[in-house]
């Protein structure tokens, strides 16, 4: 699963993935600017996550 939130923790945007998975797309142009945090997880564990600026 793909998660992306705003800084102050709220899901902007969830994506149900599969595990075999190799490449995930968003079009993020619809969400508000700021610093955005992404969170890849697999079976309920934190897979990696990362920050993205959304302008």
């Amino acid at each position: 699963m793909l998660e992306i939130l705003d800084m102050m923790g709220r899901l902007v945007y969830k994506q149900v993935t599969d595990d075999n998975q190799k490449e995930i797309r968003v079009d993020v142009s619809g969400f508000p600017g700021g610093i955005m945090m992404v969170r890849l997880l697999g079976k309920g564990k934190l897979l990696t996550s990362g920050k993205f600026i959304r302008e």
